[in-house]
């Protein structure tokens, strides 16, 4: 847990004991995230919970969700749901997410999308901005590139999200000096469809400078990019 940021995880828990938890933490200083959220136990708790809640604005793009959240509900604590991702969250901070490090998240295709929202709004939740580049897979190389050299002056490590043969993150990673960090995606089908292959090329390439998380773990992947900025923040902040 960041310092920002209090996770629960969704999946096989009582409704009962969810809300209860979010409670303790409502209207304490951490932000609020649920990760791996049913529909079904969403409408529980939104049932249960003394807050309004609504469906995301930007199921696609994590940041413009709290942008508008931002610009509509100041001040206000709203449970945000994003179904295609299976998350939810609450933003009870606003936290001023400029001068900090910042973090840039790849998509080899839009089917990778949900990872990268759970990736994306981890960073978020914990104080620090984020870039999203969207569909950069290695089919169009001139594109990955372009994607690339707009992201890498603005961000001190990169996210990718990737399915099928899970290329991307070897191809950036011999093209910039930044920190990858490779989420597999279970995007794909025949013998990628459950994601092991993306999961086997992050985990045997021989192009440094990747370090890799478990199949569609956003939130895991968020948090290594979260340690890697605070590390650079607390270094900014003491030299």
């Amino acid at each position: 847990m960041t310092q920002n940021l209090t996770t629960f995880y969704g999946k096989n828990q009582n409704a009962d004991t969810l809300t209860a938890k979010i409670k303790h933490v409502l209207d304490t200083e951490t932000n609020i995230l649920i990760t791996h959220l049913s529909k079904n136990l969403f409408k529980q708790l939104d049932a249960q919970l003394p807050i309004p809640s609504v469906t995301s604005y930007y199921p696609a793009d994590p940041k413009a969700d709290i942008d508008v959240y931002e610009q509509e509900n100041v001040k206000r604590k709203i449970l945000i749901y994003n179904p295609d991702a299976h998350l939810a969250f609450i933003n009870q901070l606003h936290l001023d997410l400029t001068h900090h490090p910042s973090v840039a998240l790849m998509t080899a295709g839009t089917a990778d999308t949900p990872v990268m929202y759970e990736a994306g709004i981890t960073v978020l939740l914990s104080g620090f901005d984020i870039h999203v580049k969207s569909d950069s897979g290695i089919n169009h190389l001139d594109k990955t590139q372009q994607d690339l050299k707009a992201i890498e002056q603005k961000a001190n490590c990169i996210i990718t999200c990737q399915g099928f043969e899970g290329m991307l993150p070897c191809v950036i990673a011999g093209l910039t000096n930044l920190p990858i960090i490779s989420i597999p995606t279970s995007t794909g089908y025949g013998i990628s469809k459950d994601g092991t292959v993306a999961l086997n090329t992050s985990l045997s390439t021989c192009t440094p400078g990747i370090t890799t998380v478990n199949i569609k773990n956003g939130f895991g992947a968020g948090q290594f990019a979260v340690r890697l900025c605070e590390q650079i923040q607390s270094f900014n902040e003491n030299n």
